[in-house]
């Protein structure tokens, strides 16, 4: 889980674009891992073609592997984003996860088995490419608050 606390209009976000940022530090963080996620036009979050992993998987079919969910109070940011590491899968069984009826969720562990990288290790990735993420925000909110009129 991360919770990002942030002031939109100083990094002169929009909703839109601070979900996007979102998505792109997870599926930065995947990459790092040797996971490749993507969007879904159809649905926030980020997603992984199981038949990358799961060669019995259909091919075409994505799973969720990280999930988002923000509040916004005076364009302050709160909640956020939720990355599947290593939960029970069994816990997904037992409600509709996003809303999304049918669409399946994956986790770290169940597409690189032994290989999935520690708690740890994922955090101080996210962690990181978050803070790259918003750090090229906030010099293009800085740039653009110097350019002149």
């Amino acid at each position: 889980m991360a919770y990002p606390i942030l002031d939109l209009n100083v990094l002169m976000l929009r909703l839109h674009d601070y979900m996007r940022l979102l998505e792109q530090s997870v599926i930065d963080t995947l990459a790092g891992f040797g996971v490749e996620g993507q969007r879904d036009p159809e649905a926030t979050g980020v997603w992984v073609e199981l038949a990358r992993y799961q060669p019995a998987a259909p091919e075409g079919r994505l799973a969720k592997i990280a999930a988002m969910g923000v509040r916004v109070r005076r364009w302050v940011s709160m909640h956020g984003l939720s990355l599947n590491v290593d939960p029970d899968p069994a816990h997904f069984r037992l409600i509709v996860p996003c809303g999304l009826a049918g669409r399946p969720v994956t986790t770290l562990r169940a597409l690189l088995g032994d290989d999935c990288p520690s708690m740890e290790r994922v955090s101080e990735a996210l962690v990181g490419h978050l803070h790259a993420n918003l750090a090229v925000a906030a010099a293009r909110a800085a740039a653009a608050h110097r350019a002149p009129t």
